[in-house]
């Protein structure tokens, strides 16, 4: 565990506050060089592994002194005061669309969103082909109880890929991120856990779309979610193809990969189709200039929902014991920040 010096010297005085401290780390049963990095720095870490409530005081000392000694009863006393030992309830409330560019191309996966002990776990998807896969699923308004008294002290919420059981790939942000009732869809980038190993590399962890909201019933009062825009309507049961164009002009100080110190490098457009869509490559440069257009199929429901394109540039390599294309680095582009004759809403196809 690690805290600020700063922080807890200015928390700590008065008497000091009461506070949930959450240990992170490698998931359980894991070894190795990366789980030893991430217990040891929790930062880093890709799964909660308890909390911890604490108390600390701080005070001026001519002579400080290390020692133990026994919680005095009125410390606990005013711990179960300040309410750190009952329930509070929070509502939650949360959907998960789809999966683009996922790890392999046939397996079907689940979702799993997870803030401390508690999980919410999707059913296999509706539809998987190449990379991808669709839930289209939505978890009706669950009460969540526990003693953490507000959401800060959640801190982080872990939405996890899994392969059977494995929680192969990861993201993890603020749970204090997910606190409108209203919100949008997000596209989440997923990471590889490295302790696992069970995918190699970030750019093939994939990206999983989701939309989520907690709400503090004490602090807010309950909420009516169905009246909420973000929740009026069911997740799409049926997605339309629109047709995508790429204009792809040039790329500019890509890295070298070669031992001349330049790349031969082209750059191919995932799709759910598992079509090949690239360019020619272009031999000898840091600043490819290609000048062509990809046009291909994508299937969404409308444009708040497109899932966006990724593009992924290439150094091509054709010796005999190399194992394969250099993966260079990756452009993700959403659709609402690209020229489109569609509008948030349209569902036609």
């Amino acid at each position: 565990m690690y805290f600020s010096l700063k922080k807890l010297i200015a928390d700590g005085a008065n008497g000091g506050k009461f506070f949930w401290h959450n240990m992170y780390g490698a998931p359980n049963g894991c070894s190795g060089q990366w789980s030893d990095l991430m217990n040891n720095q929790p930062e880093v870490g890709s799964s909660w592994k308890g909390r911890i409530l604490m108390q600390i005081e701080a005070e001026d000392a001519k002579h400080p002194e290390r020692k133990e000694q026994p919680l005095e009863d009125g410390i606990k006393q005013r711990a179960i005061s300040e309410g750190f030992f009952e329930d509070h309830e929070f509502e939650v409330i949360g959907e998960i669309g789809m999966g683009i560019s996922l790890p392999s191309n046939a397996k079907e996966y689940r979702v799993m969103i997870k803030i401390g002990d508690f999980e919410l776990v999707t059913e296999k998807p509706k539809e998987a082909k190449h990379g991808y896969n669709r839930w289209s699923e939505r978890f009706a308004k669950t009460i969540f109880k526990t003693t953490y008294p507000d959401v800060d002290q959640m801190e982080q919420l872990f939405v996890y890929l899994l392969d059977g059981d494995k929680k192969i790939c990861y993201w993890k942000g603020r749970v204090s991120e997910f606190t409108d009732p209203n919100p949008k869809y997000r596209w989440l980038i997923l990471k590889n856990d490295k302790s696992l190993g069970k995918v190699k590399e970030d750019h093939e962890a994939g990206m999983i779309q989701m939309k989520f909201s907690i709400n503090d019933k004490a602090k807010h009062g309950p909420v009516e979610f169905k009246s909420v825009d973000a929740w009026k309507k069911p997740p799409p049961r049926r997605l339309g193809s629109k047709k995508i164009r790429c204009f792809i002009f040039q790329c500019r100080d890509i890295p070298a990969a070669d031992s001349d110190g330049a790349s031969d490098s082209y750059i191919s457009v995932w799709n759910p189709e598992g079509e090949t869509y690239r360019t020619r490559m272009i031999e000898d440069s840091l600043n490819p200039i290609y000048f062509e257009t990809i046009e291909m199929l994508y299937d969404m429901a409308d444009l708040e929902t497109a899932p966006p394109i990724i593009f992924n540039v290439w150094d091509h390599d054709d010796e005999l014991m190399d194992a394969g294309d250099d993966f260079l680095g990756r452009a993700v582009i959403y659709l609402r920040d690209a020229k489109t004759n569609l509008e948030f809403g349209d569902d036609e196809e």
